[in-house]
């Protein structure tokens, strides 16, 4: 008897055990949230030139701080003046961050 009433008491507090304990996970960071200190450099081709929308679409290659692959997207640009200087098909070296949305391209070499 003493056995059962142990056993019914354990089965009763595992659902607490679970929830005390599932603050103590932590999810892998992810590559969209890496604060708006971290730097990150690429090397990319120009696809477009959006001025409207202050943006560039770069087929850029792997971005080793963020274990991405090569890829095509849009980022923004930090300084609007840097569209008059860039143009589609050119290849550039930049750097970027995140600024909590978006992937700002804040130097092109």
């Amino acid at each position: 008897m003493k056995r059962l009433n142990l056993f019914i008491l354990i089965a009763a507090l595992m659902p607490f055990a679970a929830v005390a304990h599932a603050g103590d996970i932590r999810e892998p960071a992810s590559p969209f949230d890496t604060g708006t200190s971290a730097t990150h450099h690429a090397t990319g081709k120009i696809a477009k030139v959006d001025g409207t929308a202050n943006m560039l679409t770069l087929a850029h290659g792997p971005v080793t701080t963020l274990n991405w692959p090569p890829m095509t997207m849009a980022f923004g640009v930090q300084n609007t003046r840097l569209l008059d200087k860039l143009s589609e098909g050119q290849t550039i070296d930049f750097e970027f961050t995140y600024d909590g949305s978006n992937y700002i391209i804040t130097e092109v070499q």
